[in-house]
């Protein structure tokens, strides 16, 4: 219950310190990324097409666009939490007020055009809790999703095939699929 207590804490006192930012404008480029989301240029590269996509689907205001990466922000904490608490959950929660709080992270939040990055962090952070529980079909399917909003958020989002599968490797040894998978991508590196 206290650690529940704890990660609330920390998602109430992030969304209340972020919350700031909401109410900021645009800033150094986005309003490319605004103008590319309108159809007005088409400079956006297809390996950030689900960032682009995102854009499209939010209202094309300062608020609105920060405030899908404020919960952005959120969700990757959670995630990270989550898979903390299956590796080393002495230090989850510490690692989650890290992640949340720390000031390097304003400019994801407060730059509309940072997206990629935060979609980046959720596919990977998701195909890598899934990779780590029980193997069954839906944390297949949430480890394969992981990985595809990860390509399609930034090109270095393929780094999560090999990222995930050493994870596995290293952390899910009793695993023979993993097992296999992680020593390949091992040898591959």
């Amino acid at each position: 219950m206290a650690a529940r207590s704890s990660y609330l804490a920390l998602i109430a006192g992030t969304a209340a310190l972020y919350g700031l930012v909401l109410s900021a404008n645009f800033i150094y480029e986005d309003p490319n990324w605004m103008a590319a989301a309108e159809g007005v240029v088409s400079w956006t590269m297809p390996s950030r097409a689900l960032a682009t996509w995102t854009h499209q689907i939010v209202p094309l205001t300062p608020e609105a666009q920060h405030t899908v990466n404020l919960s952005l922000h959120l969700v990757n904490g959670l995630l990270l939490y989550a898979v903390l608490m299956l590796v080393v959950p002495a230090v989850a929660i510490w690692a989650m007020g890290v992640f949340l709080l720390h000031p390097l992270s304003v400019s994801a939040v407060s730059y509309a055009a940072a997206r990629s990055d935060l979609l980046l962090t959720t596919g990977v952070m998701l195909a890598c809790w899934c990779a780590l529980g029980a193997p069954r079909w839906f944390r297949w399917a949430g480890m394969l999703a992981g990985i595809a909003i990860a390509a399609l958020s930034k090109e270095i989002g393929v780094i999560a095939i090999p990222l995930v599968a050493l994870t596995a490797w290293m952390w899910r040894r009793e695993s023979p699929v993993f097992v296999a998978a992680g020593t390949a991508t091992v040898m591959l590196v």
